[in-house]
């Protein structure tokens, strides 16, 4: 990073506008102008969510809030808020995504996700139906945003995030929280509980914080006629989940809040993957717990007239502050704010290569698929679980399993193929298809009929293993920067990959990533 001296005021004056620079260092009223370039920043430069500001050791406390449902960038802008900014600093970034399935880095899609319901243009609207919704309701993206991503307003995104932990779902009923800190001192339990007081004192809910690191609300259910004991009994359910991830004097803590969702009758169909018990790998798996809503009535104002998600976002602000002191950047990310106080998403992909770049890797098929661990798929159950105990299609009934005359072995390592053994009524099936598999990606797979040869075994296996249609799996990486290496990453014509060191490497597993 650049060192930076402040300009005389009367040439800063007639450089930058006044409400620039100045505002985000209050004790340094003028700009500054870079001692490796010598230029001054004209006003589109001078803005507070900048390379410069956010890596800044003055903005000791930020605070950001992304108008943008478009999960790719908000993740992008988090990682770079993680990367970029100052090993002291402290920063808060509130943001709500469209509805999309948000996968942890070590996890396997295929053993947590349901992608025929994620295909199902109806899902989402036959979900709000469910709960009593509006199916035509405001928990549709209308971003400008969102064009850049593929799909429309009733699909759900595959979504892979950098952080460990387990598969979360994620609408416009719900708002997610990241704390960015230093290392020194963090405790998993911090900034939860502050989302704990936040809830408290700004929306009169009473929650805790349990052993997992989750925030859970607890029901008293009044005894039935049918209780013996006649006594209340308590049900926990849970509100928000958390996910962390650690790196060189930073630490990240992330986590959602369901406030007021339509869509969890869904959870239950998407969220468990009829593909599960056939596969063993070394993939991180989900822990189920029941959810519901902080508002189970869907209101979207409190008794007092005032928006859920504004109360939510001040209280969470205020104990933010209240733990840190008074951020010296407060900005609103897209659309809503201020001039004085907005940064347009297409400025962010324009001009910060860091957020341009990751935008771009989040939503490729590289990325979200071929970070998945080894694992194997077999036609024969390899592993019994609670969340995935039966064979479930999408309409909720038993399915019977493969077909008594199929049987299938594939072993995948990155979302590739290594090996794939079929055969049908006892006669292997060593077609030019099965051939072509092989370092295949599993991903790019659209019909096993033509495969397998076989129209029963085939459906089987497209119940199970087919994704659908993603983004453009190939990622390029480059920077014109000093200091910057180059990176590129080209998924055809042989994997090849090329860094500045000279050696092979793989860009989704190692480098930045």
């Amino acid at each position: 990073m650049a060192s930076w001296r402040p300009l005389p005021t009367a040439i800063a004056g007639k450089r930058c506008s006044s409400l620039l620079l100045p505002s985000i260092h209050p004790p340094r009223p003028n700009p500054w102008v870079s001692s490796r370039t010598g230029r001054v920043p004209t006003p589109r430069q001078c803005r507070f969510l900048s390379e410069e500001a956010v890596s800044d050791r003055h903005n000791s406390v930020q605070v950001y809030v992304s108008r943008t449902t478009n999960p790719y960038m908000n993740l992008a802008i988090e990682n770079f808020l993680l990367e970029s900014s100052f090993t002291t600093s402290f920063i808060l970034f509130l943001y709500t995504n469209r509805p999309c399935v948000v996968i942890g880095r070590n996890q396997n899609p295929w053993a947590e996700v349901d992608f025929s319901v994620m295909r199902d243009p109806n899902a989402l609207a036959d979900a709000r139906r469910a709960c009593g919704a509006d199916a035509d309701s405001d928990m549709t993206p209308g971003d400008e945003e969102e064009t850049h991503i593929h799909g429309s307003g009733t699909d759900i995104l595959l979504v892979r995030r950098r952080s460990g932990g387990g598969t979360v779902f994620h609408d416009l009923g719900n708002v997610n929280y990241s704390v960015i800190c230093p290392t020194t001192g963090f405790n998993r339990n911090t900034h939860a509980a502050m989302v704990v007081h936040a809830l408290r004192h700004g929306l009169g809910i009473s929650a805790r914080v349990n052993e997992r690191h989750d925030i859970v609300v607890d029901d008293v259910i009044p005894p039935g006629p049918g209780d013996s004991d006649g006594s209340p009994k308590t049900e926990t359910f849970k509100v928000s989940g958390s996910a962390f991830k650690i790196i060189k004097n930073r630490a990240l803590h992330h986590g959602t809040c369901l406030l007021r969702s339509p869509h969890l009758p869904l959870l239950g169909r998407l969220l468990r993957s009829p593909a599960a018990p056939y596969i063993w790998g070394n993939g991180v798996s989900s822990v189920p717990s029941p959810v519901r809503n902080l508002f189970p009535g869907l209101e979207r104002t409190l008794p007092n007239g005032v928006d859920i998600y504004t109360a939510f976002e001040q209280a969470v602000i205020a104990q933010f502050t209240a733990l840190y002191g008074q951020p010296n950047i407060h900005e609103v990310i897209g659309d809503g704010g201020t001039e004085e106080k907005k940064t347009p998403i297409s400025s962010l992909i324009r001009e910060i290569d860091d957020i341009r770049v990751n935008y771009a890797l989040l939503k490729s098929s590289a990325w979200i698929f071929e970070n998945t661990p080894f694992f194997a798929f077999k036609s024969y159950r390899v592993q019994e679980s609670p969340k995935n105990s039966n064979d479930v299609d999408m309409h909720g009934a038993l399915s019977q399993g493969p077909p008594s005359d199929l049987r299938a072995s594939i072993t995948l390592r990155q979302g590739r193929i290594l090996s794939a053994v079929f055969s049908v009524w006892g006669k292997p099936i060593n077609s030019q298809q099965v051939r072509h598999l092989i370092r295949n990606g599993l991903f790019r797979i659209e019909d096993w009929r033509h495969v397998v040869g076989d129209d029963a075994a085939g459906e089987w296996l497209n119940r199970r293993l087919v994704t659908g249609s993603f983004t453009d799996s190939r990622v390029t990486r480059s920077s014109n920067r000093p200091g910057k290496r180059v990176v590129k990453y080209i998924k055809e014509g042989g994997g090849k990959r090329t860094g500045k060191t000279g050696k092979k490497r793989d860009r989704i597993e190692r480098g930045r990533a």
